[in-house]
């Protein structure tokens, strides 16, 4: 059975986390309120395209900045493509704890639960524990940070439907 990433819901401001790893999404043509990934977007390496990836550091932590594309074509499926594009990369980093800053007015704070929980399922049940194949972190813990008061709310539902979805596919696995 896969380790459980626990997910939680919290207002402020996204830098005030003790998260490993900070997830700032990008639209296509905005420009950044967060001054760590303003030097990005100016030199070209930060893109808002979809799926477009670029990391920072900062205070001795990562901060991916993930393209959302265009604000008027944004929707619940292209937030999970970016959370689960985010996630996969994260990861990779090594990232233990990660903190998504939901972009503003969006509201989708379920599906960046459901994008990134979906991509960091792996099926691990019959390999071995010899450490052979442990290059890549696993991520413990996921923070939705975002001013709405009742986030707390959709984010735990969209933990526990995407939980099902993944023992579903342990059990196709299976």
């Amino acid at each position: 059975m896969p380790s459980t990433i626990q997910v939680s819901a919290r207002s402020g401001a996204p830098q005030d986390t003790d998260a490993d790893t900070r997830v700032v999404g990008l639209f296509e043509g905005d420009a950044p309120d967060d001054e760590t990934i303003r030097p990005l977007v100016e030199s070209g390496e930060a893109k808002g395209g979809l799926r477009k990836l670029a990391v920072t550091h900062e205070d001795r932590r990562r901060v991916v900045v993930v393209g959302l594309g265009k604000r008027d074509e944004f929707d619940h499926e292209r937030a999970r493509v970016a959370a689960g594009t985010a996630a996969q990369r994260a990861r990779e980093l090594g990232a233990k704890r990660l903190s998504w800053a939901v972009p503003g007015g969006t509201g989708a704070h379920a599906p960046l639960v459901e994008g990134t929980l979906l991509a960091l399922y792996e099926f691990t049940q019959f390999k071995s524990s010899s450490g052979e194949n442990e290059d890549t972190a696993q991520v413990e813990a996921l923070e939705v940070v975002t001013g709405d008061a009742h986030a707390g709310e959709a984010v735990e539902a969209a933990r526990v439907r995407t939980e099902a979805a993944n023992a579903t596919r342990d059990l196709q696995n299976t």
